[in-house]
């Protein structure tokens, strides 16, 4: 298999991956949002850890760099966690992924003022159909609806704190992406910890499998997915990141019978293609 061909495959199961951790965080609502966020991320720093300690191949890199923005963005990294299953378990996993989808072009606009990076027509176009894509997922007369508002919010917190976190990922120049995704996840259980105190933690075997597959899938997508980004050209691996929510979607209508309704798809469309617009240049 050629090396653009085995990078291809590695970031479709990455986004494969991701989604099937969103629909286990459906799946375990009822053990509390933040209860599963906090044992996703000490799962998946558990995981890539546990890659460290087997493998010669892979070095872990001292954390000694950029110690302050490397708390901040740890820090990020879990509250964008909870948000993430906060907004799928509020309102549907259509419109909450799709919402989350917008972290392309705000990567794309945070790149502007951390990396330096250009403002071009494309750019201010994308954003301009991203939120028009948003209008179709809320009209004003849906959107302030409480559940509706909660899962909006926390849907795009996502997008625009994943963005910046996806931009600063790049200013990291001592850290490989591997040993940068395990300090980050590590570094966000202290700041997750004391949201435990506000849900009783039922632990059940159910549960148990439950987070431990999620940490498990969270742990494989980073590495498959930082690991196909080095082999594809940026075009191609701009449109296979959006994958994710692609696969949520089909996932959560055959499992939970949501099937998106004509303006969830309208607007998916628009925001996707506004992704697109803004990853590919």
């Amino acid at each position: 298999m050629k090396k653009e061909s085995f990078g291809i495959v590695q970031i479709v199961l990455a986004e494969f991956f991701i989604a099937v951790v969103y629909i286990m965080a459906r799946v375990g609502r009822d053990f509390g949002n933040y209860n599963l966020a906090f044992f996703r991320i000490f799962l998946a720093a558990f995981f890539v850890g546990l890659l460290f300690f087997v493998s010669r191949k892979y070095h872990l890199a001292p954390l000694r760099y950029q110690i302050g923005k490397l708390i901040f963005f740890g820090a990020i990294h879990g509250f964008i966690i909870i948000a993430a299953f906060i907004s799928l378990n509020t309102i549907s996993i259509a419109s909450s992924v799709l919402l989350q989808s917008t972290i392309a072009l705000f990567t794309a606009i945070f790149s502007i003022f951390l990396l330096k990076e250009r403002l071009t027509i494309r750019v201010l176009i994308a954003i301009v159909i991203s939120f028009v894509g948003m209008f179709f997922l809320f009209t004003p007369q849906t959107f302030f609806l409480r559940e509706n508002m909660i899962g909006g919010a926390t849907g795009l917190f996502v997008g625009v704190f994943g963005g910046l976190v996806y931009a600063m990922s790049k200013t990291f120049k001592k850290y490989d992406k591997i040993s940068l995704t395990f300090w980050q996840n590590l570094i966000a259980l202290p700041f997750i910890l004391p949201l435990l105190f506000l849900e009783p933690i039922v632990f059940s075997l159910n549960n148990s499998v439950l987070v431990v597959f999620m940490g498990v899938f969270a742990a494989l997508s980073f590495i498959f997915l930082y690991k196909g980004l080095g082999k594809v050209k940026g075009t191609k691996a701009s449109v296979l990141t959006l994958l994710y929510a692609v696969f949520s979607i089909l996932i959560a209508a055959v499992l939970f019978k949501e099937l998106p309704m004509l303006k969830e798809v309208i607007g998916g469309v628009l925001i996707l293609f506004a992704a697109y617009l803004s990853t590919s240049q």
